[in-house]
């Protein structure tokens, strides 16, 4: 795609995710869906205001106390597992981009919260030698990426290395005709064509990442083959409002349309979902990596 065009589309997410961050409600915790707290650190990926320097302290204290909003937890009635490496994520490509500005008390308490904010993640270790499974692809590549971003800023080398290992397992097995993964014959409840389709949107987002940090062009030349495969053979009928992948997908021509739907979706009816704050953080993170690529 030539500079203006991807500059064009790199505004435009911008301004969507302005007005999304707008439009949730003022309310929430961990445990809600709509995800309001961690909006600060959503709103400096598009820019830095000052104004949210002091959130992004507070949504790291509250990460590290309040934990996973994953679905089994008795508080949570609404919220899915991939939701918690989207805002770990969140909060710390906010703190990357901003720290050189932030304010030394809310820089020490974002770098002290920095390993136990990852801690959890860690269990991703077990799949250096072997796939996960297919079905938690998606958030075996999620929590690599919160991974890699905290190697990054602690500069641990060492476990960039374990972790660029986990990534090649978690997409060393693609499904027919280049999607991430194979969509499983079993008896779970959890398989029909939109979970799979969610899972594998979820995993592109999260992949499309991780190969731009690194530059890793196995995993760009993946997430594009991937990005053809959904272009070619996923129906509206089986996405859902929230845009994952939305910058994989703006990125090429022949796969723009497919984001632009996406964006239309998420604009059109995302006040229409309690999900809307979820929305509103992928919108934030688009932008920021349009703008980044």
């Amino acid at each position: 795609m030539d500079a203006k065009k991807s500059s064009r589309y790199a505004v435009m997410v911008t301004e969507h995710a302005e007005r999304a961050l707008e439009r949730v409600p003022g309310w929430g915790t961990v445990y809600d869906s709509n995800l309001a707290f961690v909006l600060p650190a959503g709103a400096l990926l598009l820019r830095d205001d000052v104004s949210h320097h002091a959130a992004l302290g507070a949504v790291f204290k509250r990460l590290i106390t309040e934990g996973n909003p994953a679905p089994g937890n008795p508080f949570n009635k609404h919220a899915r597992a991939i939701y918690h490496p989207l805002v770990v994520h969140v909060a710390l490509r906010a703190f990357a981009l901003r720290y050189e500005t932030l304010p030394v008390s809310v820089w020490g308490v974002c770098e002290d919260a920095l390993p136990a904010l990852v801690e959890p993640m860690r269990g991703i270790e077990e799949f250096t030698d072997a796939p996960p499974h297919p079905e938690v692809t998606d958030l075996v590549l999620w929590e690599a990426l919160c991974l890699y971003e905290q190697a990054r800023l602690a500069a641990r080398d060492i476990d960039s290395e374990w972790i660029t290992a986990v990534v090649h397992q978690a997409i060393s097995q693609p499904g027919p005709g280049g999607s991430l993964h194979a969509m499983q014959n079993t008896d779970s409840s959890d398989v029909s064509l939109d979970a799979w389709t969610y899972r594998e949107l979820c995993a592109l987002q999260a992949l499309w990442r991780l190969a731009t940090l690194t530059g890793e062009g196995t995993w760009l030349k993946r997430a594009r083959e991937a990005a053809h495969y959904h272009v070619q053979n996923t129906q509206p009928d089986h996405t859902t409002t929230q845009p994952w992948a939305l910058a994989a997908f703006l990125f090429d021509d022949s796969t723009a349309p497919f984001g632009e739907q996406q964006l239309h979706d998420a604009t059109t009816q995302a006040g229409m979902s309690d999900d809307i704050g979820v929305t509103a953080l992928l919108l934030c993170d688009a932008a920021e990596t349009l703008h980044g690529d």
